[in-house]
């Protein structure tokens, strides 16, 4: 599993230490990588401003995270 806690880390953060989570990102056309409320908004935050389901949201950037052998 992930090392993260979704509820307080943020997308700044998370893009710092799995950097090819961005794609999930920007496979919703969310402009998160890059944006200058990153490092300030947790993945609840995005979803919530973008209208996407969070739970969706974080499952689809663990699997872009961990290897599928480590799921």
């Amino acid at each position: 599993m992930l090392d993260v806690d979704f509820a307080t880390t943020t997308i700044a953060d998370l893009l710092r230490r799995w950097p090819w989570a961005a794609r999930v990102f920007i496979d919703y056309r969310m402009k998160c990588p890059g944006c200058l409320l990153a490092p300030f908004m947790t993945i609840h935050d995005a979803a919530r401003e973008y209208g996407v389901d969070a739970e969706t949201l974080k499952r689809d950037v663990v699997a872009a995270c961990i290897p599928e052998r480590e799921r």
